[in-house]
Parts: structure tokens; C-alpha cells; sequence
């Protein structure tokens, strides 16, 4: 039922009689009445202490010979804003006037239970209208706050003019100019910023630019030093302070070409290494497999892998182990020969993409990088530690006209050696060996089957809130059931998934399904919010978002309810695709949350380009988070840097108490993990066991 028909209703009355004819009265104006009644003054003031109520109903005569006044400052000490409805019995000769300077909003007599009805209705509807205007004053300055941060943030000079003078301006706005301080521009006229020559004409277009359908104008700034500078000024009508006023925006002068060029070499350069990313290298990858296959070259993938590399993690650190990393890519670089192309291509993984096609050649090369990885030590806070390195190699000719299976040869080729013992190997496939290519195949039709079939199964994880805050939200993830009922995790198709195209369907089965599921439990739980994954190929998906749009316009869902994560190497990878998403999904009112974050060096500069409203922290440094000071800085730092950009921090992979006694500490807002509870495939987790 809907708490717009639910009165909550506090009696004071000594009569159950008289109390009970009040309340079935009440019961027929069509609301579904929760009452309490209380005999005294104290009994009321415990009730007001640990529950909400919408009106009280007072008998005058149980109050005696107390003040009714005395009753409604109690209420007002008690912080609620109660509505009190003065019960008058016929031996009480006070007057209606008196009753209501005393702070009541009305009396009514014992037994008129229509005027009474008539009184319950009109304060019950003043109550649900205070109780929306107390929402949408929060939205207006939740409004407010995050409109002020954008344009403090902006890289766009803007300002608030009144009248002709200076209201407001944002850092750029005074950095354009030369001001120091908000209080050297506030009040000065905008004229005094335009040299003379052009006053008159900046005098007229504000004149008319609301009639003309104008809204820039080119013209000479002065700084305050004297110089002039050229500048096109765009306005646009606002409200300062409740008054008519104008928005002026002067557009950041850097190069657009050149901040593209920044945003595509972000796109394809890994921010630890500074080599290539593995999007990149998969673009060289299919390029250099159509040379191979038209014959005009050979060539070569090494795949490289630092060996027992979790190891070093948990002498190191994450960030320690990261400089081992960043040393190591530094050593290729001292190696590589004039064309190759050397990428990080995940965790403690590099490739390098050779003109090499020989197997001497290629043999030689792998030992000299072998050679050099293995006389490297790295020292770290006074840890030292000697990385150690195998290769798999696969040779890129007129049989590989696909990236994947070059990569899927190079892995094998390395596990076969690490199997063996060796220290580099050279693929050889056998005699009828299935190829990633057939392999991806198969999975294509599995993939395809669950889909028309739908046996994809949602699951769900309650991320819960340190600070007590009321949402119920949920991480949703998902995994294949097989026809015997058996799940298969993500993690086993996803790539392959990615790879082939069905990640995209996947996608729309997983919003659609999770989505409705979300709809059916808000009629249950309002507060109810859902974090629904996207693949990489979600951000390659040009009509995902139209889709989205239009399915949430159907569902007709809360603001709040539906939060979108990305993966923070997904979206460097897909900067300029991830960030318009983003910008779209906050147009209807979705959040948007980064997960595995904090894994690249600065990762709030990610922030500037990718709005995100929560930041899930990586899981590697919630290892040995009871004994790891490292990794118990970097949460507090991830933390405190989220709250003072605005973001939710979420700290994963909760799995004991140590953990979370340690989380109190660190400033995290949300946690999630199997010791609150595992993977589930129903929503049935108790919220309140951590506010308790």
C-alpha cells in the first residue's frame, strides 16, 4: 500500500473507547490507519523517540492538568513537526481560538467524528504536501551543489551577471582576467571587461539578443593588466537569487585538435607502463594478421609473463608491486628493437609485436630479454626482488588471419613451456588441435542457445552502507546455466563473449531482466538500488543507450535506483565512447559507478573525463588488508579524495571481520563481500543488521 494512504497516528487518551470510535471514523475516509495510544505526557514522549508519526489526536481532559501547550512544545523538543488536533469532551469550556494560540491546529468535539474527519483530511493532506516540499528543497540543493561544483570544476570561464554587474564567477572566469579573488569582480559592471571600442555594440546585443534568437557575441577582452585578448561570449538567461539574470560562458581557448590527440593517445597508452594498451595492440594485431595472410610479411607476438607474481604482490604491496612493473616495461623498452611494439597487456603480462619471423632470430631475441629481466633487481622500501620471466611465442604467417587465435597461440605456447619447466617456448600446433577461432565458435552457439533459451541466471550481492544511510543496494552479476542446471561464471565466457560479439546481448539480456526484477522489488522495498554491469562492448554499442532509455521509460523507475558500472580499464581504454555514456545516462537520471579503481596511477584524473558517482575500490588492495599498511592507505586515500570529488567509495572482497573492523577506520562509505553475504539469486539480505 502506499504511504500516501497510511496515517500514523499518535492518541492521547485515556478512554480505549473513545480512542478506537476516533480511529474507525478516521478508517472511513479510505486510509489505512497505524495507531498508538499513549496515556500521559511521558509514555508520549518515548513513543515520539523511537517512531515517526503524521498526526496526534489530544484529549484536552487526559492532558489536565497540564497546559496544552506544554504538549506541543514537548513534541517541538522532540523534533517532530506533528500536527496536534485538540479532542474537546463537553465539560471543557476552552474555547476553540485558545486551543489553537496554544499550538493546536484545531479542536474538534468528542463524538463529532465528521468534523473530525474533515480535520484529519485537510492536516493529512498538508502533511504529505510539507513532506514534498521537503523532498524537492533537498533535490533543488542537491541541484544546486552539484551545478555549483561543475562550473567550479569547468575549464570554461563563466560568470553571473545581474543588472549588468558581476554576481558570481568560477576560477576561470577570474584566472581570464587576472582576479585574485571572487570579491574583486563581485559588483563590477561587465562593461569594464570589454574595451571601449566594442562597448557599445556588447550594449546592444544585450539589448536584444533575447528577441533576435543571438546568443554569442565576438568581441576584445581586457585583462586586468591591461592587455586585450579575442573571445566569443555566449549568454543565456538564469535566475540569480530569485531575480532575472544572465549566464555568460567563455569557451575554453585550448586546441580542440590537440586535446583529442591527448584524449586517443590516453586511449591507447597504459597509465602505469606508459606502453601501449591491449585495445591497441589488438587494432596492430588485426592489421598485421591481413599483411600476414595477403603475404607481404611475417612476423612475430612474444608474450611475456613475470613469474609468481602474486608473491611479489604480497611482499610488496600493490604499489610496490606496480614499480616492479613499471621497471620491467622500462627494461623492455632498453631491449626492443627499432619496430616493435611493446604493450602491457594485463597484470604482470607484456607482448611484444616483432618483424621477426625466423626461429633463430626469434630464439636469440626471447634470451636476451630473458637475460636482462634476470640480472634486474628492483628494490622497494628495502625489499628487494629479483623478477623472473618466461615467454610464449607464436608466429604470425598466412595460417593466422585472426588476432585471437595469434593470442591464444602465444598463451599455450607459454604454458606449455611453464609446464615443461622452460623458460620460452615457440608454438607448434598439433595434428587436429582446435583453433581459438573454432573454439570461439563453439561458444558462439552456446552463447547464442542461452540467450533464445534464457538460461543466463541473475545474481545478487548486498553492498551495504557504513554510515546507515537507508538504500537497499545490490551488486548484480550473472552466470550461464547449462540444460542440466549447472552455472558456468562469467569470468569463464566473458572474453570469449567480447571476442565474438554476443557480450552485446548479453548486455541487453542482463539491463532488461535485471531491470524488471528491480521494478518488482521497489513495490516491496523502495529504497531498493541495483549496480548493473556493462561489458567493453557496451561502449561500442551506438544503440544501447536509446534502448536503455526507452526501456526505463517503460519501467518508470526511481532516479536513484539504477546505477551503471565500468570497469576503469574499460573505460581508458574507450574514453571518449565511455564518456559520452556517461553523459547520456546522466541525462535520464542514472548513476554511474567505476569499478576495479584505483589500479592506474591518478586515477581521479579518469574523474575529469567520466563523471562517476561511485568508485568501487580495486580488489588487489583489499589483500592482507588486516596486516597491509600499504594497502590500508591506499583505501583511506581512495576514499578520502572520492568524498571530496563528490564520489561514493565502495571497498569489495569483504570476506571477515578483521576486514571490516579495519574499513571503520579508513573512511569508506560502502562495503560488499561474501561476509555479509555470497552471491545469492534472491533479495532477501536484512539492511538493518548493520544500522543495528
Amino acid at each position: 500500500m502506499s504511504n500516501d494512504s497510511v496515517i500514523r497516528l499518535l492518541v492521547l487518551d485515556e478512554s480505549l473507547n473513545d480512542a478506537e470510535h476516533a480511529t474507525s471514523a478516521i478508517r472511513t475516509l479510505g486510509y489505512a490507519v497505524k495507531s498508538a495510544r499513549v496515556l500521559d505526557l511521558q509514555e508520549l514522549v518515548e513513543r515520539l523517540k523511537s517512531e515517526q508519526f503524521d498526526l496526534c489526536l489530544c484529549c484536552v481532559a487526559t492532558l489536565s492538568p497540564l497546559p496544552l501547550s506544554d504538549l506541543v512544545g514537548t513534541v517541538s523538543r522532540e523534533g517532530q513537526h506533528l500536527p496536534i488536533i485538540a479532542m474537546r469532551s463537553p465539560r471543557d469550556n476552552t474555547s476553540t481560538a485558545d486551543m489553537m494560540k496554544a499550538g493546536a491546529v484545531d479542536a474538534v468535539d468528542k463524538g463529532d467524528h465528521e468534523h473530525l474527519k474533515l480535520v484529519v483530511n485537510r492536516e493529512f493532506q498538508h502533511v504529505k504536501l510539507a513532506g514534498g516540499l521537503d523532498i524537492l528543497k533537498a533535490a533543488y540543493f542537491d541541484s544546486e551543489k552539484r551545478s555549483q561544483m561543475l562550473m567550479d570544476s569547468s575549464r570554461d570561464a563563466i560568470s553571473y551577471v545581474h543588472e549588468g554587474m558581476h554576481v558570481h564567477a568560477n576560477e576561470a572566469y577570474l584566472e581570464l582576467f587576472g582576479f585574485n579573488t571572487l570579491e574583486e569582480i563581485q559588483g563590477a559592471p561587465i562593461m569594464d571587461l570589454v574595451i571601449s571600442d566594442d562597448q557599445d555594440t556588447l550594449k546592444s546585443f544585450l539589448r536584444n539578443h533575447a528577441d533576435n534568437g543571438e546568443d554569442s557575441l565576438g568581441t576584445q577582452l581586457m585583462h586586468t593588466n591591461g592587455s586585450t585578448f579575442s573571445a566569443t561570449m555566449e549568454f543565456s538567461r538564469t535566475t540569480v537569487d530569485g531575480e532575472p539574470g544572465t549566464q555568460i560562458i567563455i569557451r575554453d581557448r585550448v586546441d580542440t585538435r590537440e586535446l583529442e590527440r591527448q584524449l586517443n593517445l590516453l586511449s591507447q597508452t597504459d597509465q602505469l607502463t606508459g606502453l601501449y594498451n591491449r585495445q591497441h595492440l589488438m587494432k596492430l594485431l588485426q592489421d598485421t594478421c591481413e599483411r600476414a595472410t595477403q603475404g607481404e610479411a611475417r612476423y612475430s607476438l612474444f608474450h611475456i609473463k613475470l613469474e609468481d607474481f602474486e608473491a611479489t604482490k604480497n611482499t610488496l604491496g600493490v604499489l610496490g608491486a606496480d614499480r616492479v612493473m613499471a621497471d620491467v616495461a622500462n627494461l623492455l623498452r632498453q631491449v626492443a628493437q627499432q619496430d616493435d611494439v611493446l604493450c602491457r597487456f594485463e597484470d604482470a603480462t607484456y607482448t611484444i609485436l616483432s618483424v621477426l619471423s625466423d626461429e633463430k632470430p626469434i630464439t636469440q631475441y626471447a634470451r636476451k630479454i630473458l637475460s636482462i629481466v634476470d640480472k634486474f633487481i628492483c628494490d622497494v622500501g628495502g625489499k628487494s626482488i629479483n623478477p623472473r620471466c618466461s615467454i610464449g611465442i607464436a608466429i604470425i604467417d598466412e595460417s593466422t588471419s585472426d588476432p585471437n587465435e595469434v593470442l591464444s597461440r602465444a598463451e599455450k605456447a607459454l604454458e606449455k613451456a611453464l609446464q615443461r619447466g622452460q623458460t620460452q617456448r615457440i608454438y607448434q600446433p598439433k595434428p587436429g588441435e582446435q583453433t581459438q577461432k573454432q573454439i570461439d565458435q563453439m561458444w558462439t552457439k552456446r552463447l547464442s542457445a542461452a540467450l533464445k533459451n534464457n538460461r543466463f541466471s541473475l545474481l545478487y550481492q548486498p553492498i551495504v552502507s557504513l554510515g546507515g544511510d537507508d538504500l537497499e543496494r545490490y551488486d548484480v552479476s550473472y552466470s550461464l546455466v547449462d540444460e542440466a542446471g549447472k552455472p558456468t561464471p562469467q569470468s569463464e565466457f566473458i572474453a570469449v563473449a567480447e571476442r565474438t560479439g554476443m557480450a552485446k546481448g548479453i548486455d541487453r539480456w542482463v539491463i532488461f531482466n535485471a531491470a524488471k526484477q528491480l521494478a518488482e522489488q521497489i513495490r516491496v522495498s523502495p529504497k531498493t538500488v541495483f549496480f548493473i554491469p556493462l561489458t567493453d562492448s557496451a561502449l561500442e554499442d551506438p544503440e544501447l543507450f536509446r534502448w536503455i532509455r526507452q526501456l526505463l521509460e517503460q519501467l518508470r523507475l526511481p532516479d536513484y535506483s539504477i546505477v551503471f558500472q565500468m570497469s576503469e580499464s574499460s573505460v581508458i581504454t574507450h574514453l571518449k565512447q565511455a564518456r559520452a555514456m556517461a553523459a547520456a545516462l546522466h541525462k535520464i537520471n542514472c548513476k554511474i559507478s567505476l569499478f576495479e579503481f584505483g589500479a592506474e596511477p591518478n586515477p581521479f584524473q579518469l574523474i575529469k573525463h567520466v563523471p562517476a558517482d561511485y568508485v568501487r575500490i580495486h580488489k588487489e588492495f583489499m589483500k592482507n588488508l588486516t596486516t597491509s599498511m600499504e594497502n590500508q592507505q591506499a583505501i583511506q586515500s581512495i576514499s578520502e579524495k572520492a568524498r571530496r570529488h563528490g564520489q561514493v567509495s565502495i571497498a569489495p572482497n569483504v570476506e571477515d571481520a578483521g576486514s571490516l573492523s579495519v574499513l571503520w577506520g579508513l573512511g569508506t562509505d560502502l562495503i560488499q563481500g561474501d561476509f555479509l553475504q555470497a552471491q545469492a539469486e534472491d533479495l532477501a539480505y536484512d539492511f538493518s543488521a548493520m544500522s543495528a
